[in-house]
């Protein structure tokens, strides 16, 4: 398995994990849209980084989208659930 691959199902697994919906973006990016109680969130895996990055509303254009970098999965579930994401 090449590392495209290995990100993709990391990346499906964390879907499971968050009760997200796993998708590709048009430019073929992998993300997971979750829904929290005010707003619906996209999170993309930063490879090179090993980082989390959540976007939020979702959809919106993207100077009116907050971002928030986790440095872990721990973190970004942490976050998810206080913001009423199931996890």
């Amino acid at each position: 398995m090449d590392r495209s691959e290995q990100i993709i199902e990391y990346v499906k697994q964390t879907a499971a994990t968050v009760n997200g919906e796993y998708r590709l973006t048009r430019a073929g990016v992998p993300h997971i849209l979750c829904n929290g109680r005010l707003t619906t969130f996209s999170l993309v895996y930063a490879a090179k980084s090993k980082r989390w990055k959540a976007f939020f509303p979702w959809p919106a254009p993207d100077s009116e989208q907050d971002r928030i970098y986790f440095n872990d999965e721990e973190a970004m579930i942490l976050y998810l659930r206080k913001e009423g994401v199931k996890c």
